[in-house]
């Protein structure tokens, strides 16, 4: 294969130059994470992967509670399909946890200071409530959480990250957060090693072909577990050598015929730039 052809096909399986899903859902469901921590870029992302995709179908598909939007893969923001939200979240919260720990001793943020902040974020939310990252922050300080400089943006990251809280609608054009568990519903419980293996699947089906390397960075999973990932697909993922890398691609996916590729005008952030 060459770097062309590689590229085509990468396209292909981005739905830049292959529109297979109408609906918002299908197509998060399909790359499994949109990066959106540009609301209006991960939108476009979305909608110019569809081929009659609009802003109003894809705030619709958030309302009608099929998509999500959280802090997730790698700790940042992103689009996640509500039936594979809660296994994703479960996955990559351990190594979250480590590679932010320093920061949240440093900003004084301990495990029981915490675990206080939950309790007043459920509770002000509770009962199928949107209210404002202003309006929560209101409620920590007045039941004594100081909410002064980054602390605020680690306890909702906290929040998010245990499954807590996730966006809601907007209100206006401001954004909203909802407590997780009355927004969406329980999904079935998987296993880490599953985890893995789904994700390893979603990724180099998506966003293939790619290398160990770039799912790794992608998905924040160490080395080890990436390449674990690999192991347990098996003959599901076919190595390719492109410019003296091994890459991956989903077995029995084809290159699309040669032609003169168009042009895209991709959103800040667009996976097809920042998932390699």
């Amino acid at each position: 294969m060459t770097v062309a052809e590689l590229l085509r096909l990468r396209m292909a399986n981005f739905q830049l130059t292959r529109k297979l899903f109408s609906r918002p859902e299908d197509l998060t469901v399909h790359l499994g994470a949109v990066q959106a921590q540009d609301f209006a870029g991960g939108i476009w992302a979305l909608g110019m992967r569809m081929p009659t995709g609009s802003f109003r179908d894809i705030e619709a598909a958030i309302r009608k509670k099929s998509i999500i939007r959280t802090w997730s893969l790698r700790g940042t923001l992103h689009f996640l399909p509500a039936t594979q939200a809660r296994w994703i979240l479960g996955l990559v919260y351990p190594r979250l946890l480590v590679h932010y720990g320093g920061i949240f001793r440093k900003l004084g943020l301990e495990d029981h200071i915490i675990a206080k902040s939950q309790i007043i974020i459920r509770k002000t939310l509770s009962g199928g409530k949107q209210l404002t990252r202003d309006e929560i922050s209101q409620s920590l300080e007045g039941n004594g959480i100081p909410t002064g400089g980054l602390r605020s943006n680690f306890l909702f990251y906290r929040a998010a990250w245990e499954q807590l809280i996730c966006f809601g609608p907007r209100r206006g054009k401001q954004f909203t957060f909802t407590l997780m568990d009355e927004w969406i519903p329980p999904s079935r419980k998987v296993s880490r090693e599953e985890g893995i293996t789904l994700l390893t699947l979603i990724y180099f089906t998506s966003h293939g072909p790619a290398t160990i390397k770039d799912f790794s960075w992608w998905s924040g999973l160490g080395p080890q577990e990436a390449w674990q990932g690999i192991e347990d697909l098996g003959k599901d993922l076919e190595p390719i050598q492109v410019a003296g890398q091994t890459f991956y691609r989903h077995g029995g996916q084809k290159v699309p015929d040669g032609h003169r590729d168009p042009l895209f005008l991709l959103p800040p952030f667009d996976e097809y730039t920042v998932a390699f």
